[in-house]
């Protein structure tokens, strides 16, 4: 009986030492090991989350001076006047010179100077007609959208009582507007 209860005793002994040594290898080591990767996980989301924190306070900033940047630059248009491309610029021009009878001698744009903001379209006329009708001609110049320079202004009587105007002008479009 002795034997066997040293043998149970034993046998207590080395399986208790085996469900322990099952444990630790089985649960407790794995269970670390899972416990250790979700901790890096938690840091790395922590850090995620605090560098996510100082980018929202920079979108914010950036979004507020995107905001001014849109204020300044509808305010700018609206001191700007009405913006139009070249060809629509040419177009006016020469619808304003047929609405008032003249006869187009010379039409020739030169070159233009580029700015930041600005293209002033220099343009070299040479019309002939009335008198009267060269004056409302230069009127309804000066009545367009845009902003116009005239340079020069040569006026040459011709037969009758047809005069001849030579403008040597330029013309100020708006380089942001792309609708037209």
């Amino acid at each position: 009986m002795k034997f066997a209860r040293k043998f149970r005793s034993v046998f207590t002994l080395l399986f208790t030492m085996a469900s322990l040594i099952a444990y630790l290898v089985f649960v407790f080591l794995p269970g670390n090991r899972a416990i250790a990767q979700l901790d890096d996980e938690v840091t790395e989301l922590r850090s995620y989350i605090q560098v996510s924190s100082q980018l929202t306070l920079e979108i914010e900033e950036i979004e507020g001076k995107m905001g001014r940047i849109r204020e300044a630059q509808s305010e700018w248009e609206k001191s700007a006047g009405a913006t139009a491309s070249r060809s629509v610029v040419y177009g006016a021009v020469s619808q304003i010179a047929a609405d008032n009878k003249l006869q187009m001698v010379e039409f020739k744009p030169k070159p233009s100077e580029s700015m930041a903001l600005l293209e002033p379209l220099g343009l070299s006329l040479t019309y002939s007609g009335k008198f009267n009708s060269i004056a409302n001609f230069i009127a309804e110049l000066e009545a367009m959208p845009q902003v116009i320079w005239i340079d020069q202004a040569t006026f040459q009587r011709q037969k009758g009582e047809d005069v001849q105007v030579a403008l040597e002008m330029r013309i100020f479009v708006d380089k942001t507007d792309k609708s037209s």
